[in-house]
């Protein structure tokens, strides 16, 4: 199947064409009918990634299609199947970080803005132990799939996620990111994310919390379009899903930058040494610049003016102080007798004055990060370094940030072979997260590679909506050599 012919008025399995059809009197489709469809599909599916459904869906659709044609066509998800994370709340339905399980009396935040625009919710997605792995398997769901090769990892934390909506089990699935977890499942499946500006869209579960830092819930989709729809149902300031602690509640988000790929600029970071990428990923890379630079934009291979090793150290620390936040008195006490010989479990148990100096160290790379904005509209980066890897439960209860026995085997473009060491796979899914900005990842197919490739667009703080404007200008003029999708 071919995506976006390149006209947004025409373009085929959107959000936006299903719920025009579910809506219209003189259309057959009904959300019943839709919904029915995908839980059969899920039901026969091997891959594992849609572990906990919704037994009121179809019910849900039935009292859907008893709406006016007037109700359904003011909903913008009206009727339309999508799935959830397993770690966020919807009320009775099973919620899990892989390790401990229990079941919510009510729903996220989030899921009320799903169920406020008319989204039917299908069931629930898997993750890896504790959401902390760049694969999802647990020993409560088992492992998930990758559709597009089965042998090979979805990604993680939100794999379950991605995986689904690669094998059009739902039209799209919201998942969270505080490492790339929606990006780079999305990279390894074929598909579309969205990491939104931290503190926009809502992170808390059933209870009020304060959000994690870096921590983000975003949407995966089959194109940018329908990112796009599900950022402005989540992300309005009307909605219920919009951050209610995070001192951007009435933050106002700008409109897009651009309108069309002539004249845009865009820095290219595209490789580093502190993570060198695979050739598959430096060839998406120019066959994405090449599109550019066809279509009049202005580029340039750069990055922000920091050490991009002092970057990864600064992110690593910083993710440890938000792990640390939810973190049990058992495993605080366990880290404080490591902390003497272990640099990892010291960041975890540092003082707030350390974690002041680390974060003195993050504002000064977030200032290199707004003086590259003033020049450029969008950075563009990998997602990951390397495409799908093979499934590695080894070591799997040691989270994607800290040092473990697990290698990412990178053979760069001149043919050196590097086995990285597995937690420096956070590098560039860390480029957006530490200074908190919005990223928007896509899929580039190369010819001659077997599985795509992922690249994010990186842009200014809550410039969301220009990120996600970039790549759907980047699908419509390359459906073929940006998002040319396999049939699976």
């Amino acid at each position: 199947m071919s995506s976006s012919s390149g006209n947004d008025n025409d373009a085929e399995d959107t959000i936006a064409s299903l719920t025009k059809s579910i809506s219209s009197d003189s259309s057959a489709v009904t959300s019943a009918q839709v919904v029915s469809a995908h839980l059969a599909l899920i039901d026969a599916s091997s891959n594992n990634s849609v572990v906990v459904k919704n037994p009121r869906a179809l019910d849900d659709a039935r009292q859907h299609d008893l709406l006016s044609q007037a109700q359904k066509q003011a909903l913008p998800l009206g009727g339309v199947p999508v799935t959830i994370k397993l770690h966020i709340d919807v009320a009775g339905l099973i919620s899990s970080d892989g390790v401990r399980q229990y079941t919510p009396a009510s729903n996220s935040p989030v899921i009320d803005a799903l169920v406020k625009a008319g989204a039917i919710i299908l069931g629930k997605t898997n993750v890896p132990v504790t959401c902390a792995d760049y694969q999802s398997y647990n020993s409560i769901f088992g492992t998930t799939k990758n559709p597009l090769d089965s042998d090979l990892s979805p990604g993680g934390s939100s794999g379950g996620s991605a995986s689904a909506v690669a094998e059009k089990l739902t039209q799209c699935c919201i998942g969270t990111d505080i490492g790339g977890s929606v990006r780079v499942p999305a990279s390894f499946c074929g598909v579309f994310s969205h990491k939104p500006s931290w503190g926009i869209i809502s992170k808390q579960q059933s209870h009020p919390k304060a959000p994690k830092d870096m921590s983000t819930t975003g949407p995966i989709a089959r194109n940018a379009r329908d990112l796009a729809t599900v950022f402005d149902v989540l992300a309005s300031n009307d909605s219920p899903g919009r951050e209610q602690f995070s001192g951007l509640r009435n933050a106002i988000l700008p409109r897009s930058r651009i309108s069309s790929l002539s004249g845009v600029s865009v820095a290219v970071w595209s490789d580093d040494e502190s993570c060198p990428v695979s050739a598959s990923v430096s060839s998406a890379i120019k066959k994405t610049v090449a599109l550019l630079k066809s279509q009049g934009a202005k580029v340039k291979f750069t990055k922000p003016a920091f050490d991009s090793e002092h970057m990864l150290k600064v992110y690593r620390v910083a993710v440890a102080a938000a792990m640390a936040s939810e973190a049990s008195p058992e495993s605080l006490s366990k880290f404080r007798l490591e902390a003497d010989t272990n640099e990892e479990a010291k960041w975890m148990v540092a003082s707030h004055r350390e974690w002041l100096s680390n974060e003195q160290l993050r504002a000064e790379i977030k200032a290199a990060y707004a003086e590259l904005f003033e020049e450029y509209d969008i950075l563009l980066t990998p997602t990951f370094p390397c495409p799908a890897f093979p499934h590695d439960q080894s070591d799997a209860d040691q989270p994607f940030w800290r040092q473990s026995e697990r290698k990412l085997d990178v053979v760069r473009e001149d043919g050196e072979k590097v086995a990285l060491p597995y937690f420096r796979g956070c590098f560039w899914p860390s480029v957006a997260n530490l200074p908190l900005l919005p990223a928007t990842s896509f899929p580039v197919y190369l010819e001659d590679a077997k599985m795509p490739v992922g690249l994010q667009a990186v842009g200014r703080e809550l410039g969301d909506r220009t990120t996600l404007d970039f790549v759907r200008l980047l699908e419509n003029v390359g459906a073929e050599s940006i998002a040319r999708y396999k049939e699976i």
